[in-house]
């Protein structure tokens, strides 16, 4: 391997290997940042930012024709992909909200906090230490 790129592999190797280490040893701090409104404002915020992206239904408008294989796309071709787009982000986002929801009493506990910052930690560590090996 080149000498310029193993240089940057240790680099970033041992940037993986500090950032673990500091996420192991930090405090667990709990700042809760409330949205009010409640979960079905927080899904519609998160509904109407992605679907309101024009870059991922332009990118799916381009892309599918050519991969599928199927003549150009009609305006009512059009329209079905855009209602198939907003559905999936529906359920996308839906479940993001619930998983959320879920993992809230983990995000707010300094108890669990702490396990998940040392998880973290040690997960980029090791992710560190298998970039230097390699």
């Amino acid at each position: 391997m080149n000498e310029n790129l193993r240089f940057i592999q240790y680099v970033g190797a041992m940037y993986l290997i500090y950032t673990g280490t500091m996420m192991w040893k930090s405090k667990p701090d709990i700042k809760l940042r409330v949205m009010l409104g409640g979960l079905v404002r927080l899904f519609l915020t998160g509904f109407l930012l992605n679907i309101s992206n024009p870059k991922m239904p332009i990118f799916y408008l381009a892309l599918l024709p050519g991969v599928l294989g199927i003549r150009p796309l009609t305006v009512s071709d059009t329209a079905e992909l855009l209602v198939i787009i907003a559905l999936a982000e529906l359920v996308v986002v839906g479940g993001h909200v619930y998983l959320g929801q879920k993992a809230k009493s983990a995000l707010t506990d300094p108890r669990k906090l702490g396990v998940l910052n040392r998880g973290a930690g040690a997960l980029m560590i090791g992710a560190g230490m298998l970039v230097a090996s390699r």
